[in-house]
This record gives structure tokens, C-alpha cells and sequence, in this order.
């Protein structure tokens, strides 16, 4: 699975779109991008759009994959879906109840063991 939190169209995820789009795309030597098109829509043009920026950053994924039929020497198609999703769980926080907090209980608390000498 590719992750390109980078690659979600703004306005996709502000308006919480999410889905899969076909993109078919033309590699060349060197891994270069030739070309790359959606040909079957998540529903959302902002994620159609944005699927080919996916592929164009990840184009090492694909090295050696895809399909020379029809194509000149050195050129291969590959057809790739990308999932647009929205990771809805929370962000981890960490949490310091007592920071700032004063108070004998606290300070005690807080403070080492004493220790006393016979």
C-alpha cells in the first residue's frame, strides 16, 4: 500500500470525500512518467486529479511491472488502483493531568522518598 498523506487534495479531505480511482499510466526508461490518466473515477475530481501525482511520486513501486504490448521499445503501461481514505481515528495526545497544578499533595507526591540515617 502507497501512503501520500501529502498527495489528499485539500478540499477533498476538508469536504471528507474519499474513494478509488483506475489510473492508467505510461513508464518509460529510467522509471520516467509519460503519461498518466484516471480511466475509472472515484466520483470526486479533486481525487481523479490528484491520482496521477500519486503514481508520479511513487513511480519506483512499479519498476519492472506493468504491460509492452503495443508500446515502443522501453515502455510499459501499468494500470494501478489508488484509495483515497481518510484515517478517522484521533491523533495520539499525551497528557500531563498535574502539570501546573499546585498543591501539598501534588508537590509531596512528586518529591523522593526521604530517607534518614540511624
Amino acid at each position: 500500500m502507497i501512503e501520500a498523506a501529502d498527495s489528499y487534495p485539500a478540499e477533498a479531505l476538508h469536504r471528507g470525500a474519499e474513494g478509488r480511482v483506475w489510473v492508467e499510466a505510461l513508464v518509460g526508461p529510467k522509471e520516467r512518467l509519460l503519461a498518466c490518466k484516471p480511466v475509472a473515477s472515484s466520483g470526486d475530481a479533486a481525487l481523479d486529479r490528484a491520482a496521477c501525482a500519486v503514481v508520479a511520486g511513487s513511480i519506483t513501486t512499479f519498476a519492472g511491472k506493468g504491460s509492452t504490448e503495443g508500446l515502443a521499445a522501453g515502455v510499459r503501461r501499468i494500470r494501478v488502483p489508488i484509495r483515497f481514505e481518510i484515517d478517522k481515528s484521533p491523533p495520539p495526545v499525551a497528557r500531563l493531568p498535574l502539570a501546573g497544578v499546585e498543591g501539598p499533595d501534588v508537590r509531596e507526591s512528586h518529591q523522593p522518598p526521604r530517607r534518614t540515617l540511624p
